[in-house]
Order: structure tokens, then sequence, then C-alpha cells
């Protein structure tokens, strides 16, 4: 009975060495009919101690504090499986005697021998916990990837802004030296522009001083040889006496004022012999009826008349224009009472007065010589009073 028992437990040891290594658990050779009550306790307390132990919990935060402490990318240590015994014929050996009480004793396995052997090598488990490691480790990796890309990005970014500001800044020294320069330059011209003002000034002067001269040498010119023997005024628009018999010249409007205040109002005729106010040469009378041209005693003195109007141009252009307002005729009025030939000037009281004598004397001149042949009594009374005599 004990030699078949042994011999089933015999094969029983090398199926499970065959089957399974020292990875599996060996197989219990002893079956239950032929073991004592305590076996099948000292099973149930092998079968719990060979379930595989619960390992700590891996996270994320744990993975990343280690490898942040180990400063490179490293895995979790595991415990290490336990070790793998083998299970052959050396485990009859532990097989203890035990009495059944029925007159024979009977060996019972070694229970911590069975326990080592049955412990699990926890392969998947631990499989898994790999696999999330290195997921863990990709994503890390790859986030430091993204980290350094948007580093170097941010780095370029920076790089950039700091040439186009030092470009900014190199502009704005250039602007900054163009200012200066053209400050100097705007400088320079209003000192040139000051210097040509003053020289304008200059010759303005000189040429003042030179208009001034002639200006005072026409007055002269004109006081000393034109000069009105009636009204001792410059003469205006001159006309002369007879000219085969006297050829003095006078201003139209006195010659015309002389000769028609010898008119005798009521008969509208000459009844005296008229004379030269300045040679007493006897000028011939108008007759009544039909009078030839030739017998008008007035005939226009074109030469003179022509220097006068070259004299007075000279002493207009001497002097700068005068405005119409209040204020500006009396700086006329303050000039003429310093310079002569300020009257002269543009709205002086000389060249105003001068203009009106002339322009009249011509008009009635012009009237009287063209009508001579055909004027009667009522016509000269009619120029008479026109003209004021």
């Amino acid at each position: 009975m004990l030699t078949r028992s042994a011999d089933r437990k015999t094969r029983s040891s090398a199926k499970g060495a065959k089957a399974g290594g020292n990875n599996k658990a060996v197989s219990r050779s002893v079956s239950s009919r032929s073991k004592p009550p305590e076996t099948r306790q000292t099973r149930k307390a092998l079968d719990d101690d060979a379930r595989p132990s619960k390992k700590p919990r891996i996270t994320k935060e744990t993975v990343i504090a280690e490898i942040a402490n180990s400063g490179r990318s490293t895995r979790l240590t595991e415990p290490d499986p336990p070790a793998k015994k083998s299970t052959g014929r050396s485990s009859n050996s532990s097989i203890k005697e035990r009495s059944t009480g029925k007159g024979y004793t009977t060996k019972a396995p070694d229970t911590s021998s069975v326990r080592k052997a049955a412990l699990p090598v926890g392969g998947s488990s631990g499989g898994r916990n790999d696999t999330r490691l290195r997921k863990l480790e990709e994503e890390f990796e790859q986030k430091q990837r993204s980290l350094k890309r948007e580093r170097d990005e941010f780095e370029a970014e920076v790089a950039d802004l700091q040439k186009s500001q030092d470009s900014v800044d190199e502009r704005e020294k250039a602007v900054t030296k163009k200012e200066e320069a053209l400050a100097r330059t705007e400088a320079k011209l209003n000192e040139r522009d000051a210097a040509v003002v003053k020289r304008e000034q200059e010759v303005a002067g000189l040429v003042t001083s030179v208009t001034s001269s002639r200006a005072e040498q026409a007055l002269a010119q004109l006081e000393e040889s034109f000069t009105c023997a009636l009204c001792f005024d410059v003469m205006a628009c001159p006309y002369t006496l007879t000219m085969s018999q006297c050829g003095h010249s006078y201003c139209a409007v006195c010659i015309l004022k002389w000769f028609f205040s010898h008119l005798h109002y009521e008969c509208g005729s000459w009844h005296e012999i008229l004379e030269c106010p300045l040679c007493r040469t006897s000028l011939p009378m108008p007759r009544d009826g039909l009078r030839s041209i030739f017998s008008c005693p007035f005939s226009p003195n074109r030469m003179a008349d022509k220097l006068l109007t070259d004299f007075v141009d000279v002493l207009h252009k001497s002097g700068p224009a005068v405005g119409t307002s209040a204020s500006a005729k009396k700086k006329q009025k303050a000039a003429e009472t310093g310079d002569p030939t300020a009257a002269w000037h543009e709205g002086g009281s000389a060249r105003a007065e001068w203009e009106e004598r002339e322009r009249k004397g011509r008009d009635e001149m012009r009237l009287l010589t063209a009508n001579w042949a055909k004027l009667q009594r009522l016509d000269f009374k009619a120029i008479r009073d026109r003209i004021g005599s």
C-alpha cells in the first residue's frame, strides 16, 4: 500500500516538472482520498500563499518624479520574481511522516517548499507595467521635444526681434545725423540769406542815392529850363506863340487863360493888340467870318513836351509807390517836407497837379486848333467860361 502510493507520487512529480518547469506550481501528487483532513487545510493555506501579492500602484507623477530625479529616462525597478525551484524527485524527501491513526504512518509534504514553488512569477502584470512605463516615457520624451521646439522657435523670434530693434536703432541714429546735418545746412542758409538781404539793402541804398541824385538833377533841370513864365511852375503840355514872330512856350492852360482874358465878353471879339508876355511881340488878331487854319496863334512844342515827360518819369521812378490810405498820405506829406523830389513820386501832390494841368490843356488846345477856322463869337465866350479866364 505504501509502495503504490509512493509510485504515484513519483509519477505526478515527474509530470509536473515536464509540463511547467520551475515557473509553474507543483501538482499535488497526493489525492484527497489518501490524505488526512490536515492535508486539505495545508493545501488551502498553500493556495492562499501562492496568490500574487499586490504590487504598489505606479502613477504618472511617480514616473515623472523619478525621471526628473535621475536626470534621464529610466524605468522603475520592480521586485524580482520569486526564485524558481525544481519540484522533481527531491520533493519526496520533504514529506514528513504523520500518523494516520490506523496503524500506519504516512509522510506529509513540506509546506515551505510547496509554498515557494506555488508562488506565481507575475509575468502578465509586470508586462503591463512595462508597457505603461514605456508609453509614459514616450509621452514625456514627446513633450520634451515639443517644449524644445517651442523654445527654439521662441529664441528665433527673440533673435528676429532683436535684429529688428537693432535695425530701428541704426535708422534712428541715421535720421538723427541727417537732422543734425539739415540743421547745420539750415543755419548756413540763414546766414547766407541774412548776408544777401544785407547786400540787397546796400545795393538798394546805392540805387536810391543814385536815383535821388538823378531825380534832383531832373527836378533842377525842369525848374531851370521848363518853368512857365505865367504860372512860374513846371510847364504842362507846352505850346508856343507864333513861331515865326515869337517862339516862346507856355503851359497850354496858362496861355489860353492869358489869351481869352483879353476877349471882350459882350461882343465876343478882341479889340486890343495882343503882345507876348515875355518879348512883347505883337500877335495876329482873329477876324470875324472865315479864318485860315494857319492864322491860329498857338502851335505845340513837341520837343519840349518830350523832354518834360522824360524828366517827370525820372522823378516818378525815383521813389516808391504811395497808397491811397490816410496813413500813406500822411507819410507822403512828411516825405515832401524833407525831400523836394518826393512831391513828384507816385501819388505826390506836385505830380498830381501837373498831370491835371497837362490833361486839361491838351484837351482844350486840341478842340481850339481843330475848330479854329469855324469858331464864332459864342464859341469863344464858351471857351472863356470853361477855362475860367
